[in-house]
């Protein structure tokens, strides 16, 4: 069940039938637009626009995506804004009309149920918040771990060098040392930390 392979007229044949047709929804925003600016062939998209209820996203998506004689050879597609942990309406509504679309394809003409299946691992940014919490953890335990490795099997580095300073009791050499690691640390908690405030809106932030 990849991106548009089981699309609408392969459910509307499954489920005209009597059985359940299924309609691949993983990024059919996507697909959406770029139907449109293909020129919407056969007008199939534009006939199931048409009964949406929403008719100011219509006109919208329309003016934005639609291109009556389509693309130019070897021209790329324009692309929908990836979504982000807060989109604005009118991106949702993309979505939205997408959906309906592709599922209001598939049901005309019968009344059978037809139904949608979903790739839920490319809704990243959803797991943004749960990455981040981890990466806050692992950048302290990075460089505790290792120091631990240095001192059981290294010839240089800062835990190599507290265990030979520990011999000639050089404290202010012990002490730079301590400081430098608690330095790296904080620095790589704040990288991790100044990315997360970046990527990820506060509300959904993990403590």
């Amino acid at each position: 069940m990849g991106i548009a392979v089981s699309d609408w007229r392969l459910a509307h044949a499954v489920s005209s039938r009597g059985q359940l047709g299924v309609v691949s929804g993983t990024a059919i925003d996507s697909v959406f637009v770029r139907r449109l600016q293909d020129g919407d062939p056969g007008g199939h998209v534009r006939r199931a626009m048409a009964a949406f209820p929403m008719p100011g996203v219509v006109e919208h998506v329309l003016t934005r995506w639609f291109r009556p004689e389509g693309r130019a050879a070897g021209e790329k597609y324009r692309e929908l804004p990836m979504y982000k942990q807060v989109v604005n309406k009118l991106r949702q509504q993309t979505t939205m009309l997408a959906m309906f679309v592709e599922v209001w394809l598939a049901k005309e003409g019968h009344g059978n149920p037809v139904g949608v299946n979903l790739l839920t691992k490319i809704q990243l940014p959803n797991a943004l918040p749960y990455i981040f919490s981890g990466m806050k953890v692992a950048a302290i335990l990075a460089v505790a771990g290792a120091i631990v490795g240095e001192f059981l099997g290294s010839d240089r580095g800062l835990g190599y060098l507290m265990l030979q300073v520990q011999v000639t009791l050089d404290t202010a050499a012990m002490f730079m040392a301590v400081i430098l690691i608690t330095l790296i640390g904080m620095v790589l908690y704040g990288i991790v930390l100044g990315l997360e405030r970046l990527l990820v809106v506060r509300d959904a932030r993990i403590q």
